[in-house]
């Protein structure tokens, strides 16, 4: 077997499907196809079986793909090892972020990276929290933006920037019209809300217990752009932090309520083990100037 056999298993796997996996590798499903048997004829097992118009894995899979992915992070972490140690910034960051803060600091990271650093790949995942963090752990993220941090060993949390909170809902629905309400108030309105255990929600659900409120969920979504969809048909309004209502703020369409007395800190999340590559540093560094930006403008404090 070699490295490139284990990518395309892994692509598979990832995506239960041949064609979904060609796609991502931009490679024809003949050769993908050919390259799975090729490693299944190596090993001697069936790494996939047939499932309506995708694969699942077998066992003999779902044992390999663990140590495949391992061991594909071992050999881009030797590459970097060696390309640091010619002062190269060069290499694949994987970043994971929340797609509220995601949508808007993704594209300049991208933009400043590509501009900078032309040999520095940055690799995007948008999930919440609890996910996040066992990317991290599992060496399948470099650095992450998350919201109510646990303490992990060999991951490094600092704080990162402050958010002000939203209660948005359409125009023309708007439960709270005033410019500015309390955190009661909002909790006191219909809302759409991410599912439980998803921490956002977790904590949504704490504070409305401290304050004595049932709350009141029409409908629970833990996409964003669902969530904005089915609230601009009246299901509910949203608690969003700033960077997720920063284009409704300025649509005549929607309403935006700022919370007085409450707001989200977020937090940048580092492993500490192996040495962060000088990729890794370099994406760090351009993420806090983005963040000082974002501070300078009050969309971040």
């Amino acid at each position: 077997m070699d490295l490139r056999q284990l990518r395309y298993f892994v692509s598979v796997a990832e995506l239960r499907s041949f064609t979904d996996a060609a796609s991502r590798l931009n490679i024809v499903q003949s050769a993908l196809s050919r390259q799975i048997s090729r490693l299944q004829d190596d090993l001697g097992v069936a790494l996939f079986a047939r499932e309506g118009r995708g694969v699942r894995l077998t066992r003999a899979g779902t044992r390999l793909l663990d140590a495949a992915t391992q061991l594909l992070l071992d050999a881009e972490a030797l590459r970097s090892l060696v390309r640091d140690a010619a002062d190269e910034v060069v290499g694949t960051v994987n970043f994971g972020a929340h797609p509220s803060d995601g949508n808007i600091l993704f594209p300049l990271l991208f933009k400043k990276a590509q501009k900078l650093y032309p040999g520095v790949h940055i690799d995007p995942v948008q999930s919440m929290t609890a996910e996040l963090q066992e990317l991290l752990v599992k060496g399948r993220l470099d650095l992450a933006i998350i919201t109510f941090p646990d303490p992990i060993a060999g991951i490094d949390v600092q704080p990162l920037a402050r958010e002000r909170f939203y209660l948005l809902a359409p125009a023309n629905m708007h439960p709270l019209p005033s410019e500015t309400c309390t955190i009661q108030q909002a909790l006191g309105v219909p809302l759409i809300l991410s599912h439980l255990p998803q921490r956002e929600r977790s904590n949504i659900e704490a504070l409305a217990k401290k304050s004595g409120i049932t709350l009141n969920v029409g409908v629970e979504a833990d996409s964003l752009s669902l969530m904005k969809s089915l609230s601009m048909l009246g299901y509910g309004s949203l608690l969003l932090p700033e960077t997720a209502v920063l284009e409704e703020k300025g649509n005549p369409a929607w309403h935006a309520t700022a919370l007085s007395d409450l707001t989200l800190t977020r937090y940048i999340a580092r492993r500490v083990t192996p040495t962060p590559s000088n990729a890794v540093t370099c994406v760090h560094e351009i993420l806090m100037e983005e963040i000082e930006n974002l501070k300078s403008v009050g969309v971040m404090f």
